[in-house]
């Protein structure tokens, strides 16, 4: 994605966020400590260091991994496999073909301003595609949790300009691929503002991502 539609880390502060921070695996974090010195420390850029969207399986990450663990790392062999283990669960969401639907018309989110009718409610529809190898597995990946979960999402629409919200709605855990379609209702006044949406794991730190939505009310 790019300009309005570009994904970067939400602004939005939520009691979401203590949620998800009380579920947290906070195993694969520990090990991961001594890399906090390097710039490529995060979960989701270490798997992209090592591929892990692409990847076929556990064996071809830890090949990949091995030796930048080895050389950075305090980790023994065995830690470094239950890290690329828990990489390779930590979820890979990729959002595309965003639309707005009224009725019979769809409209494309991107650069250009959408023209939308104020106090109407519109289908916000999109496509949900896990990456990965375990891209079919739902099960979380929560080790210091004792009760079987699995991973979903809730996705946030708000005003972006005025720091309201609009909508909150969950999504189940998604198997492959999925279209997700969020009803909710365009601001009540006149004029251009910015929509934000907010895709968050209910489970999972650092991976969350946001769009933008440029609206034109009339």
């Amino acid at each position: 994605m790019k300009s309005c539609c570009e994904l970067k880390q939400p602004l939005m502060a939520s009691p979401v966020n203590y949620f998800r921070s009380k579920v947290l695996v906070g195993f694969t974090f520990n090990l991961l400590a001594p890399l906090s010195r390097r710039e490529r420390s995060s979960i989701p850029l270490l798997q992209n260091e090592f591929d892990v969207e692409k990847a076929p399986g556990t064996d071809a990450v830890e090949k990949r991994a091995n030796k930048t663990f080895l050389d950075n790392t305090t980790l023994e062999e065995t830690e470094i496999k239950q890290v690329v283990r828990a990489l390779c669960r930590w979820p890979i969401l990729s959002v595309d073909g965003i639309r707005l639907v009224k009725g019979a018309k769809e409209m494309r989110v991107g650069d250009d301003w959408l023209q939308l009718e104020r106090n109407t409610r519109y289908k916000l529809q999109f496509q949900f595609n896990m990456l990965g190898p375990n891209r079919f597995n739902t099960e979380a990946f929560l080790p210091q949790w004792s009760k079987e979960k699995t991973a979903g999402w809730i996705v946030i629409v708000g005003e972006k300009d005025t720091d309201k919200l609009i909508t909150i709605s969950h999504v189940p855990a998604v198997q492959g691929d999925r279209t997700v379609r969020i009803d909710f209702v365009a601001p009540d006044k006149r004029g251009r503002c910015h929509l934000s949406v907010f895709i968050l794991s209910d489970c999972y730190l650092g991976i969350d991502q946001e769009l933008q939505i440029r609206a034109d009310l009339s």
